[in-house]
């Protein structure tokens, strides 16, 4: 989200983002509408929003997606193997590794209308974003979270860059990719 703002195009993006639904993770929807401007003024994460562009060309924000950025050290539970280890964080015998965290990624969808735009897609623009920062900042590993019912449908596992399974912590499921 941009820094600058006057009061009319903050007032448009407040509008946005209260428009902004995904009926199917309550949480996505409710982040983005309650959370996200906090998040982003107090350098907690990074949001990124995906626009319509058409919609946009004629003036009007609508959000069809987003994502979040932030940085994460991750404790590794007794549970992942020292393979694996080694592989996000090179020493076998590491116990905590850094990782770019995706931690909201979410897409349009009402019961009315679903935007057109892939989970694919939305990982196209999160890599772009990584590999760029990957030049000023070493790093390795993305991270991304999910809850039960987002694991059982394997949505991370299937797409076109798919992710491991790292472990379970706190009530998530945690996913690692290797960049």
């Amino acid at each position: 989200m941009s820094k600058a703002c006057t009061n009319e195009s903050m007032n448009e993006l407040l509008q946005a983002l209260d428009l902004f639904r995904c009926c199917q993770d309550e949480d996505v929807e409710s982040f983005l509408r309650t959370k996200a401007l906090k998040y982003e003024t107090e350098n907690i994460c990074r949001v990124y929003l995906i626009l319509n562009e058409e919609r946009f060309d004629s003036g009007i924000l609508d959000i069809i997606a987003y994502f979040t950025l932030s940085q994460r050290s991750l404790v590794f539970s007794p549970d992942v193997s020292k393979t694996t280890i080694k592989k996000i964080a090179r020493y076998k015998d590491r116990i905590v590794s850094e990782f770019i965290l995706i931690g909201q990624l979410g897409k349009y969808k009402s019961n009315e209308r679903t935007a057109e735009i892939s989970i694919n897609e939305i990982m196209d623009y999160i890599l772009e974003i990584v590999c760029s920062i990957e030049q000023y900042i070493p790093c390795r590993s993305l991270l991304i979270e999910c809850s039960e019912s987002v694991h059982k449908k394997g949505i991370y596992e299937k797409c076109k860059y798919p992710f491991k399974l790292l472990q379970y912590d706190n009530g998530f499921y945690q996913y690692y990719r290797i960049l």
